[in-house]
């Protein structure tokens, strides 16, 4: 229905609420943390397959350390998203 892209995206955006949903009914404080992280995740699933990034080849170390460094990045780039939207920098 939709390109694959969108798709790919609005799936991450979803994954991510519903992990904000989770943690919100057990803080009792709504936060869109997950949402932009797992909105960076899928800009990273994205942009490795459109450089055609395929890391199957690889050991398996190797592979988890790409993926978690990956996956690194997205958090830290949420971490510093987050914090300039609540402080308005």
């Amino acid at each position: 229905m939709f390109p694959v892209a969108i798709a790919v995206l609005a799936t991450f955006i979803f994954c991510g609420m519903v992990h904000d949903a989770i943690t919100t009914i057990f803080r009792g404080k709504a936060s869109f943390f997950f949402s932009v992280w797992f909105l960076f995740m899928g800009l990273a699933v994205l942009i490795t397959k459109s450089l055609k990034n395929n890391f199957s080849g690889q050991v398996w170390l190797v592979r988890a350390f790409l993926n978690l460094s990956i996956i690194s990045v997205c958090l830290i780039l949420t971490i510093y998203t987050v914090e300039s939207l609540v402080f308005g920098f």
